[in-house]
């Protein structure tokens, strides 16, 4: 699955939450905004709000979960568990036990 195409997936999955988020957010800024004389969104400003707002919001988040899956698998593919191995190795090289206080480089 390409890049672009998991963004999508990601994106078209999480934007009912995002859009969601962004309407209770707007309604809530608008009540602390009230305190300064403005007026209060009604229930249906924040929503449509929501839905506008929402989806720079959600596939901003979407990118970035697609950067965190690419990088959990760039990981993946590296190894990781030579790295643990490798400091269970430095610890022992320094007469440590396999205690986690050890292990603090």
């Amino acid at each position: 699955m390409t890049d672009r195409r998991r963004t999508l997936l990601i994106f078209a999955l999480l934007y009912p939450l995002g859009a969601g988020a962004v309407a209770i957010n707007a309604f809530f800024a608008s009540l602390i905004a009230a305190s300064v004389g403005t007026r209060v969104l009604t229930p249906l400003e924040a929503c449509i709000a929501g839905l506008l707002l929402g989806v720079p919001a959600t596939y901003a988040f979407a990118c970035h979960v697609t950067k965190l899956i690419k990088r959990a698998d760039a990981e993946d593919s590296l190894g990781t568990t030579e790295v643990v191995e490798t400091s269970v190795e430095v610890a022992a090289a320094k007469g440590c036990s396999a205690s986690t206080d050890c292990l603090k480089v």
